[in-house]
C-alpha cells in the first residue's frame, strides 16, 4: 500500500552504515503537521520473542517496552509471504504495496515515541485494515471497554489486526482514551461511523457521546454549520446529547423541505421530537402574547378609557408578531417591539405595569425549552 498523502516515506541508502543510538532515536519518525499518519524507518527490526519466553507471562506483559532502555522493543511484521493466520493476526505484510519490516505507517497519534498517556504506556499493536500500525495500552482499552475492545486484548503475539480503517480506528481509540480528535478533522460521516461502530467494540454510545465527551465536543462543532445533517446523523445512530445540541438550531426549520431521505434516516421518533419542539414553542409564543394588558385603578389623569387605549394598541401589535413569529424568535425582537408601546401612554402607572408584563413574558419565553 503507498503511503497516504499525509505520509513521508524514508528509504535508507544503499550505503547505509549502522547509525548511532542517537541518530537511531532523533531520526526515526517522520511527522506531517501532527495530523495523519508517519512512516517509520526501523534500520534495526528486532527480533519476536521466542518460544522458551516464560508462559506464565500475560501477552500484554511479553510485550512491555522499557522506558528507559536504549532500544525499546515492539512487534515488527514478519518477513515471511504465508498470509494471515487464523486468528486473524497478521503473519505476513505483503510485497505489493504493504508495509515491509523496514518501512511501515505509524499513527501520529499513537505511537511509541509520543505516547497520548504518560502513565500508561504502549504494550499491545493493532494493525487497522490498511496497514497503520496503532501502539496503545492494554490497560487503558480494558478500562474503556466491556469486551476488551472488540477481544483484541490481549493479543497473541501482541500484535491483533483489526477490521477497521484507520480513520474509524483512530476516532475510538481517542473516544478510549478521551482525548480530543479535533486535530484530524474527522467529517461528519465518519464521526457518525464511528458512533456506530462504539458498542460492537464494548463501549456504551450514551456514555462515550455524552456531553462532555470528546466525541460530543467534535459532533457539537457540526451544530452551527450543518444542524440538520448533524441532527439526522445523531437521530440514525440514537445519540440524544447530539441530537439535542442541533434541534436548538433547527427551531425555525421549514419542515416541508424536509427530504425523504432525511426523515426515513432520522426514523419516526427523531421526526417527531423536532416537530413537536417547533409546535410547542409556536404554541407557548401565542399563549405569552395573546392575552390582553391589565388595568390599574382609574386616576385623575388616567381612566378606564385611556387604559382602553393601551390595551388595543398592545392587541394590535401581538397580532402583528404573531403573524411574523417564529419558533426562533429572540428575546430581544420581542423586547424592543413591545417596549414602543410605552409611547402610547403618558400615565407612569401604565408604563410600570406595561414594563412588569413585558419582563415576566420575556423570562417566561427564555425559559421555554430550545431542545428536543
Amino acid at each position: 500500500m503507498s503511503p497516504t498523502p499525509s505520509s513521508s516515506v524514508v528509504r535508507p541508502p544503499l550505503d547505509l552504515e549502522l547509525p548511532t543510538d542517537d541518530a537511531f532515536f532523533n531520526d526515526v519518525v517522520h511527522w506531517d503537521q501532527g495530523l495523519g499518519s508517519a512512516v517509520l524507518h526501523d534500520p534495526w527490526p528486532p527480533e519476536p520473542l521466542s518460544e522458551s519466553s516464560d508462559a506464565s507471562m500475560s501477552t500484554c506483559d511479553q510485550w512491555l517496552i522499557d522506558a528507559t532502555s536504549g532500544s525499546p522493543s515492539y512487534p515488527t511484521p514478519p518477513a515471511s509471504n504465508e498470509g494471515t493466520s487464523a486468528s486473524g493476526t497478521p503473519t505476513d505484510w505483503a510485497s505489493d504495496g504493504s508495509p515491509s519490516s523496514t518501512e511501515r505507517i505509524v499513527s501520529t497519534a499513537f505511537n511509541i515515541h509520543s505516547p497520548p498517556s504518560a502513565v500508561h504506556f504502549p504494550d499491545i499493536e493493532l494493525v487497522s485494515s490498511d496497514y497503520v500500525l496503532f501502539y496503545v495500552s492494554c490497560a487503558v482499552l480494558a478500562k474503556a471497554s466491556t469486551n476488551g475492545f472488540g477481544h483484541a486484548v490481549p493479543a497473541p503475539g501482541g500484535r491483533r489486526a483489526m477490521p477497521l480503517r484507520a480513520e474509524v480506528l483512530n476516532l475510538l481509540l481517542h473516544a478510549a482514551y478521551q482525548i480530543s480528535p479535533a486535530a484530524f478533522a474527522p467529517s461528519l460521516d465518519l464521526l457518525a461511523e464511528t458512533a456506530g461502530r462504539l458498542e460492537e467494540y464494548g463501549m456504551d454510545r450514551n456514555a462515550y457521546v455524552a456531553r462532555g465527551t470528546v466525541l460530543f465536543d467534535t459532533f457539537a462543532s457540526f451544530a452551527t454549520v450543518a444542524p440538520m445533517r448533524l441532527y439526522v446523523a445523531a437521530a440514525a445512530n440514537d445519540l440524544l446529547d447530539p441530537a439535542r445540541i442541533a434541534s436548538s438550531h433547527l427551531l425555525a426549520y421549514p419542515m416541508h423541505a424536509l427530504t425523504d431521505a432525511d426523515a426515513a434516516a432520522m426514523g419516526a421518533t427523531y421526526l417527531k421530537k423536532l416537530f413537536m419542539l417547533q409546535h410547542m414553542r409556536s404554541r407557548r409564543l401565542r399563549e405569552l402574547l395573546v392575552p390582553p394588558q391589565g388595568f390599574h385603578a382609574e386616576t385623575s389623569k388616567c381612566g378606564l378609557k385611556e387604559q382602553r387605549n393601551l390595551t388595543h394598541a398592545w392587541t394590535r401589535a401581538t397580532l402583528q408578531m404573531l403573524a411574523d413569529a417564529r419558533p426562533d424568535t429572540s428575546s430581544g425582537m420581542l423586547r424592543a417591539d413591545l417596549s414602543t408601546l410605552k409611547n402610547e401612554t403618558s400615565c407612569e402607572e401604565c408604563k410600570k405595569m406595561l414594563e412588569a408584563r413585558i419582563w415576566k413574558m420575556l423570562v417566561d419565553w427564555m425559559t421555554t425549552p430550545m431542545t428536543i
